[in-house]
């Protein structure tokens, strides 16, 4: 999943760089300015999609006590959370 989520990573900061360079023009141009978000939110939906798949995947091979047990601990894998 990291590696899936890194690339797509890397294509959202060249979509938004490329939206930047579109907010610098002299004339900024609606529709591109539009078609880039579109791009952009395109990107962020296959991130969800990265995650959630993941989860999934995850929570399929899990025992419904270790589920439980990483939903104690925050259920990303990051620590105790604070609830």
């Amino acid at each position: 999943m990291r590696t899936k989520q890194w690339a797509v990573m890397g294509e959202m900061m060249d979509a938004q760089d490329k939206l930047q360079e579109l907010y610098d023009a002299d004339k900024q141009d609606l529709a591109a300015i539009n078609k880039q978000y579109k791009v952009i939110e395109s990107l962020r939906l296959q991130m969800v999609d990265n995650s959630v798949d993941a989860h999934n995947r995850i929570n399929s091979i899990l025992t419904k006590e270790q589920r439980e047990k990483s939903r104690d601990w925050g259920g990303r894998g990051y620590g105790p959370m604070m609830r």
